[in-house]
């Protein structure tokens, strides 16, 4: 049995060839030979984020619509390790704005008995990790695919009239 990639690159080899050579030079993160990147660098927030969300909304306010949406990501890294957090931009003025915002908020909390602390960055723990990156059981995957499918003898029967 030949999957349709094996299927393409056996008939029409010059094709395969042309887009693997495409493929190779788009493996930058700028634009390379007219080609868009398939590589990108993005700025991530990991953590406890829902006390600091209101100085990071400051801090990208005057950017680019483009720049402003916080959204919540999940990357894979080079080395194939995966994080979840929020994207915020890589530049200058974002990150320096991001400090004034948490030096504010860093300043307000100052002397309040708060269920929250700052904690300094650390590496992720293997625990937390392995609970990320690990798939989830749904209904389908858990009782199988068999179970997506009523049988006729399992299908509700329509409710007889009463005459």
């Amino acid at each position: 049995s030949h999957d349709t990639i094996s299927i393409v690159r056996q008939k029409w080899k010059k094709v395969a060839g042309l887009w693997d050579e495409a493929y190779d030079k788009s493996n930058f993160l700028n634009h390379n030979d007219g080609l868009a990147p398939r590589v990108s660098e993005i700025g991530l927030i990991t953590g406890a984020v829902l006390h600091i969300l209101p100085a990071l909304e400051k801090a990208v306010q005057i950017m680019s619509s483009a720049q402003r949406s916080l959204r919540v990501m999940r990357v894979e890294t080079d080395t194939g390790r995966r994080i979840v957090g929020i994207r915020f931009p890589v530049t200058h003025d974002a990150i320096e704005r991001l400090m004034v915002n948490m030096s504010a908020v860093s300043s307000a909390r100052e002397g309040l008995q708060s269920s929250f602390v700052d904690e300094h960055f650390c590496p992720i723990s293997d625990k937390a990790m392995t609970w990320a990156t690990t798939e989830r059981k749904t209904m389908k995957s858990f009782f199988g695919t068999s179970a997506s499918k009523p049988s006729s003898s399992t299908a509700p029967s329509k409710p007889k009239n009463p005459t």
